[in-house]
């Protein structure tokens, strides 16, 4: 196939939206730790976080490219524990700049 995927780059974005936290730092290896306990692999992009189409690709529907799914709760529960042990690991909401 002649998709390589995403960059490293587009990756580090989607774990950023899927989680809520940073994509790296002190953080990452509790974070995906407690991910195996709270999400399952996504099924349609065989946890991938993207589907090959044609000779590109796109982000998967179900996981946004994380390649695990999990549910809103999951992912508060998720970011308020790394957040508990590693203050600062998370991101704010990007703010509206209304004209």
């Amino acid at each position: 196939m002649g998709t390589s995927g995403p960059s490293m780059t587009e990756k580090m974005g989607a774990y950023q939206r899927a989680t809520g936290l940073k994509p790296v730092g002190l953080h990452r290896s509790a974070a995906d730790t407690l991910l195996q306990r709270v999400s399952h692999r996504c099924v349609p992009c065989g946890g991938q976080g993207y589907v090959a189409v044609r000779s590109a690709w796109i982000w998967c529907e179900l996981c946004g490219g994380l390649g695990r799914v999990m549910t809103p709760r999951a992912q508060l529960l998720l970011r308020g524990r790394v957040e508990e042990q590693f203050p600062g690991a998370g991101v704010q909401a990007p703010m509206l700049v209304l004209a």
